[in-house]
């Protein structure tokens, strides 16, 4: 039983691995709960981070300096 964020993840695959597209809304602490005759464990917490490349960077700059942007393609 896969879980973000310690609830569980509706209509994930009960397998060993579990892919998904990315997304800002998918961040969060991914963990499993394993399950057999002798009793069931949930795991360590794997923090999943996504950034967002589509925005601008944030650039700090002091008053009256010099900043340069360049627009890669």
């Amino acid at each position: 039983e896969w879980r973000r964020n310690g609830t569980r993840i509706k209509d994930a695959p009960n397998s060993n691995s579990y892919g998904f597209d990315a997304t800002l809304a998918l961040a969060g602490t991914y963990s499993v709960l394993v399950k057999n005759t002798e009793g069931s464990v949930v795991s360590a917490g794997a923090r999943l981070a996504v950034v967002d490349t589509s925005a601008p960077p944030q650039v700090i700059a002091a008053l009256g300096e010099s900043v340069t942007l360049k627009v890669v393609k």
